[in-house]
C-alpha cells in the first residue's frame, strides 16, 4: 500500500488514491444487488404513516395492531422506525 505517514502516530499511513484493485466501485449495476435493487426496495418500504394512510387508519391504531399481534411484524428497521414491504401488508 502506498501511502503517506501521517504526523498522528508513529507507523500509521493514511492511503494515497482510491484502492483500483476492488474493480467495480462506483459502477451502477443491474440484477439482484447494485443501485437499482436499492431503489426498488426503498420504495418499497412502508413506514408507520404510509401503512396507516394506505388502510385509511392512525399510527396510533397501527402501535395497538402491532401490541395485540393482529398485524404482521416489521419486516425492518431503519434507525427506529419499522417497515413493512408493501406485500406483507397486501396479505
Amino acid at each position: 500500500m502506498v501511502g503517506i505517514v501521517s504526523a498522528g502516530w508513529p507507523g500509521h499511513e493514511v492511503p494515497s488514491g482510491p484502492n483500483l484493485d476492488r474493480g467495480g466501485i462506483g459502477r451502477a449495476r443491474s440484477g439482484s444487488g447494485g443501485l437499482n435493487h436499492v431503489l426498488s426496495s426503498m420504495i418499497d418500504r412502508l413506514f408507520d404513516a404510509d401503512v396507516a394512510a394506505a388502510i385509511g387508519v392512525t399510527q396510533s391504531t397501527i402501535r395497538q395492531h402491532l401490541r395485540r399481534g393482529s398485524m404482521p411484524k416489521p419486516d425492518g428497521f431503519e434507525g427506529r422506525r419499522r417497515w413493512w414491504r408493501r406485500s406483507t401488508i397486501e396479505r
